[in-house]
């Protein structure tokens, strides 16, 4: 079981129920501790992390409703499901007022259980850690008085914002990824991205340093975010090998820049995860998916797509000069995917995003059939344009009316 899922506590005196839930519990994708009595329930909690207590209300050595009162006395903000055979509603109503997030009747069906589980664990992770709130809040006031000058009071923060990354243990995840990379980079440093576009790791001047920019909505998603920042530490592994020749290559003349990036973009990702996916583990984005993306980023070409696809994911290792050149010339990326040989491109169309001949804006819209009357009309004006060539829609439809107006 990954080692992100989330830890739920079960303290029942009952071993048959503790063994059941457990059993269901674990099978829901979470961990599971167990604790037969509140002495249990203090030695799991001094030695383990835990995200949520299910608390039998009677325990042998205690009451479960003085144990969750105790834990909130201690500042304890870790969510409580009670688990009560009391009958009477002012008995749950005072487990609720002295802090538990919810309580559950016996008997119960477990998968009630685990649907107050997920309700509890969504609530808290919507409106965050109340205790850790408080305490940052405190914490920040007194870097307010403390510190005059904003260059120390943002030094201080900074300080501040490492410590509760650490206490949120939004740290975990990035270490288990980033460790991959360990012996070619000193240093990781995790900033906030404020979209989904500034999302990504970049490899730092002294490439010794790495930054990565995250979301915090991405830590709500443990297994997704291990896919992501695999597949960005794919990238630095690739731009820290000499082999891959990172930086070199660059055609001065590639193109519209954005339709370059779009392809480069695609192509380099599509690799890293093929990489991923042979060794065992899950890429961020499925080989079917790469297929489906590539057919609307190389339009018009998804025999050459799929095929292209295929190579990069079942072992086609490509360096950064060969990447660069797949993504601006039509004639090697047709040639990589085995259609036609290199200098035959009679048959294969206009590049998505390129300038229309006639008109000299770029275009994603090129007329797939020319009527002939239309091919004689617009050659009166264009002598040396053919067919092959293609035109956008706007100009094709244009020299069309312009035959109905004769």
């Amino acid at each position: 079981m990954p080692s992100t899922a989330q830890r739920i506590l079960v303290v029942d005196d009952d071993p048959e129920i503790r063994k059941l839930l457990a059993r269901y519990i674990e099978s829901q994708g979470f961990r599971v501790l167990l604790a037969a009595n509140c002495r249990e329930l203090r030695d799991k909690l001094a030695t383990n992390h835990v995200d949520l207590i299910v608390l039998d209300v009677m325990l042998p050595d205690g009451s479960g409703l003085e144990m969750c009162r105790d834990l909130r006395a201690q500042r304890s903000s870790v969510p409580i499901i009670l688990l009560t055979a009391l009958k009477e509603d002012v008995d749950r109503i005072i487990g609720l007022e002295i802090g538990a997030d919810d309580y559950l009747g016996k008997p119960f069906n477990p998968r009630e259980l685990i649907a107050r589980v997920r309700a509890v664990l969504r609530r808290r992770a919507e409106s965050g850690d109340a205790q850790v709130n408080e305490e940052y809040r405190r914490a920040a006031d007194r870097i307010y008085v403390q510190y005059a000058q904003p260059e120390a009071r943002l030094q201080a923060f900074r300080l501040l914002y490492a410590r509760l990354f650490e206490t949120l243990q939004c740290g975990e995840p990035v270490r288990a990824v980033v460790i991959e990379l360990s012996g070619l980079v000193d240093e990781a440093i995790v900033s906030r991205g404020w979209s989904q576009a500034q999302e990504g790791a970049e490899l730092g001047l002294d490439r010794r340093t790495v930054g990565i920019r995250l979301r915090p909505v991405r830590f709500g998603d443990p297994g997704g975010l291990t896919r992501f920042l695999r597949h960005e530490c794919g990238h630095i592994g690739d731009m820290l090998d000499a082999t891959f020749g990172y930086g070199n290559g660059l055609p001065e003349a590639a193109g519209p820049l954005r339709l370059v990036g779009e392809h480069f973009g695609f192509l380099w990702n599509c690799s890293v995860d093929g990489r991923i996916a042979r060794v065992g583990r899950e890429p961020l984005r499925t080989r079917a998916e790469y297929e489906e993306a590539g057919t609307r980023v190389f339009a018009g070409r998804p025999g050459e797509v799929v095929r292209a696809v295929g190579r990069l994911w079942e072992g086609e290792r490509p360096t950064y000069p060969m990447l660069l050149q797949l993504a601006t010339d039509r004639t090697a990326f047709a040639s990589f995917a085995g259609v036609v040989p290199i200098g035959d491109l009679d048959d294969l169309g206009p590049l998505p995003g390129g300038r229309c001949p006639l008109c000299g804006f770029p275009t994603h819209e090129w007329a797939l059939v020319i009527d002939e009357p239309v091919v004689e009309r617009i050659a009166l004006d264009f002598p040396q344009w053919r067919r092959g060539q293609s035109a956008c829609t706007r100009c094709v439809e244009g020299y069309a009316l312009q035959l109905i107006g004769t």
